[in-house]
């Protein structure tokens, strides 16, 4: 009998880390009997799953950047992965197959999933599907950086709408599939590695020795960065993709470099704002056992204010040391700054 194990986020809840573990052992897994596939575009994690079974506008963004830049390319190349996926299981015969991707976190139609179930049925005989959630006010915070990293934006704490996706995998898979909490305090060995191995039934000693399960964060000051010196929009293109890219490594690696770096927490009144309106984590612990360590759920539902809170500085967010942020933004503008041949090429086509 071949189980098939997918892993769907949420998003920011260590699913990069599982996912570098998972590849990191990729070849040791398999002589024990489990396959983590590898695609051809995006080697780390499987979101050709979700492009299989959505419609063409509704592919993740983020996907369409790495998979062709349009839906209809991007379709035919998640048709090209799931074939070699059967190959690669037709070849190695795997007791176990683990798939993972933080984009299939949603609801999707009931044909959508009876699509989904039937690739998955192709692929081995029985299926276990397990997503992790994270307190709303530490996802907002990893998201809010996430998108800076992108876009000249700060998001606004708008409520986590997990109820929707978390209900329709339990309609679709039943008791087949499962919802953990992403805390150090509940995780097992206070590491979400450790926890999937667990949950994988993966045998301890074939973790990768330099695990390490915390997502990248980046200092408040190197946020406000970002904010400075990313364009307004999401990558569309190639070249804009290239770009965004070169001005992420610049901060990050500015950051790394210049002392002081902390990580960014929220303002108290912000924290309490985001828990305050999350309503549905009441559902999530009366429905689904979710419970946060440390989170007042007296207070969730209560005296929320009418209007959602918006941010222009990354001040009214959390403390920076504005000293630090100049020196850190002048390293990256110096970093982007043209060469002195780029300059002349310029000036050599005009």
């Amino acid at each position: 009998m071949v189980s098939v194990i997918l892993h769907i986020g949420q998003p920011k809840t260590g699913t990069t880390a599982i996912q570098n573990a998972l590849v990191a052992q990729r070849d040791l897994l398999i002589k024990h009997g489990t396959l983590y596939p590898s695609p051809k575009h995006i080697p780390y994690v499987h979101h050709f799953l979700p492009v299989l079974i959505e419609d063409p506008d509704k592919i993740a963004q983020h996907t369409l950047n790495r998979m062709g830049f349009s839906p209809t390319v991007c379709k035919g190349m998640a048709r090209e992965e799931l074939a070699l996926v059967r190959q690669q299981v037709d070849a190695v015969q795997p007791k176990q197959i683990i798939l993972s991707s933080e984009s299939m976190f949603r609801s999707f139609s009931t044909a959508k999933f009876d699509h989904l179930k039937q690739l998955l049925a192709d692929l081995g005989d029985e299926v276990r599907v397990v997503a992790y959630l994270r307190n709303p006010a530490d996802h907002y915070m990893s998201r809010a950086q996430q998108q800076l990293r992108n876009r000249a934006e700060i998001v606004s704490p708008d409520p986590n709408r997990t109820i929707g996706p978390l209900t329709a995998y339990r309609a679709a898979f039943g008791d087949a599939f499962e919802c953990r909490v992403y805390d150090r305090k509940v995780l097992r060995d206070g590491d979400v590695i450790r926890d999937f191995w667990d949950y994988a039934g993966l045998d301890p000693n074939l973790m990768p020795s330099n695990a390490d399960s915390d997502n990248s964060s980046i200092s408040a000051e190197a946020m406000s960065v970002f904010l400075r010196i990313n364009p307004p929009t999401d990558a569309k293109t190639p070249d804009e993709a290239k770009e965004h890219s070169r001005r992420r490594r610049a901060v990050l690696q500015a950051d790394a470099d210049l002392p002081g770096a902390t990580k960014p927490r929220l303002r108290p009144e912000i924290r309490d704002y985001i828990i305050r309106s999350n309503t549905e984590l009441l559902q999530q612990r009366d429905e689904f056992g979710l419970v946060f360590p440390g989170l007042d759920y007296s207070i969730v539902g209560q005296n929320v204010p009418t209007q959602t809170p918006t941010f222009s500085r990354i001040e009214e967010l959390c403390e920076l040391d504005p000293a630090r942020r100049d020196a850190l933004e002048a390293r990256v503008r110096a970093e982007l700054a043209p060469s002195w041949r780029h300059r002349l090429r310029q000036l050599v086509a005009h």
